[in-house]
């Protein structure tokens, strides 16, 4: 009965496993493709916002968040990201207007000027596919029984 407990648990846990690190993995791969982090598969085009606000971020002084608007052909796109204020400051500024490059074929891919998030995409990408290949390594190749038979003495000791 314990055995089957602790082997119902483990496979839980696995899957769990899967199903969080597989579909940050998945959104990681989204992002590296869409937004030509390592290949140049897409055009991305140049616009000017319609509107964009600065606001103070509600929890920390250092955060500002940028929301902004542009315009392509009738539809009216809209983003809006939360950065670290004085690194904003400093690489893209706080004008009334920015410029925006966006993905021809999907223009919610979006970033403003100078602030294209390359390296962080790239190693998110590499970070959850580290982790998503340990839980398969993990479930492919380790002795589960012998893990289990562990943990079942020192948990069910009592």
């Amino acid at each position: 009965m314990v055995l089957r407990q602790l082997k119902t648990f483990l496979n839980i846990i696995i899957v769990l496993g899967y199903v969080l690190f597989g579909s940050m993995w998945l959104k990681s791969l989204y992002q590296v493709i869409f937004y030509n982090s390592i290949f140049e598969l897409f055009e991305f085009k140049e616009i000017t916002t319609t509107q964009i606000q600065y606001g103070d971020h509600s929890n920390e002084s250092k955060k500002v968040t940028i929301a902004y608007e542009f315009e392509v052909g009738t539809e009216v796109y809209r983003n809006e990201i939360v950065a670290n204020k004085e690194a904003f400051v400093n690489k893209v500024g706080m004008d009334k207007l920015q410029r925006v490059y966006f993905n021809s074929l999907i223009p919610s891919v979006n970033y403003l000027e100078n602030w294209k998030l390359d390296t962080y995409y790239k190693l998110t990408f590499v970070y959850f596919s580290i982790f998503l290949s340990l839980i398969v390594f993990f479930h492919l190749k380790i002795d589960k029984e012998r893990w289990i038979s562990k943990y079942r003495k020192s948990l069910y000791s009592r």
